[in-house]
């Protein structure tokens, strides 16, 4: 989850950096308009809101590589963020505030996988690690009314152990030398 709110910062600098170059703007009606600012050269656009009364579409683009990053809201209760390439698909992150719910999701460089839901009465984070040196870890936590739940790790060679959080049952699985 720390690192869709650092990609998400990494966003906003980014976006924030546009305003260097000049922002132009062209009025569609009374509650709609477009703002853009061009690359110095004139010739790509680097970053785009799009404004219709409270909803807000922002899209921006590196000036060195094709990524990306949108970012939906809707009357500041629905959020949608992502930031992606032509190739991959970085995080992206919705959020529901008037429903009370969020999932996020980070996809990371070398085949690491962040992914988070929570709800009013249900909260899951899963983190899946691609090592070089072995195989994989998976971490999971999963939260049912803010009080009981478990913490699932999954280890390379079959190796796991699961623990629950009224401390009532803990459970770890090393496999033997056949």
């Amino acid at each position: 989850m720390k690192k869709v709110f650092t990609l998400l910062i990494l966003c906003c600098v980014l976006f924030l950096s546009f305003k260097k170059n000049e922002m132009k703007s062209v009025n569609l009606s009374k509650d709609c308009k477009i703002e853009y600012v061009l690359a110095s050269d004139g010739k790509k656009v680097l970053g785009m809101d799009i404004i219709n009364g409270n909803s807000l579409i922002q899209v921006s683009f590196s000036e060195e590589d094709d990524d990306y990053s949108l970012s939906i809201e809707n009357d500041g209760n629905i959020s949608c963020r992502m930031i992606a390439s032509p190739e991959r698909l970085y995080s992206y992150s919705i959020q529901d505030r008037k429903n009370d719910f969020e999932n996020a999701v980070n996809l990371l460089e070398y085949g690491d996988i962040l992914f988070s839901i929570r709800t009013s009465c249900y909260n899951e984070v899963t983190n899946g690690y691609v090592k070089t040196d072995n195989l994989g870890e998976v971490e999971k936590e999963v939260i049912f009314d803010g009080k009981e739940g478990y913490r699932l790790n999954l280890y390379s060679g079959g190796q796991y152990d699961c623990e629950y959080t009224d401390n009532l049952y803990k459970h770890s699985y090393v496999p033997q030398d056949e």
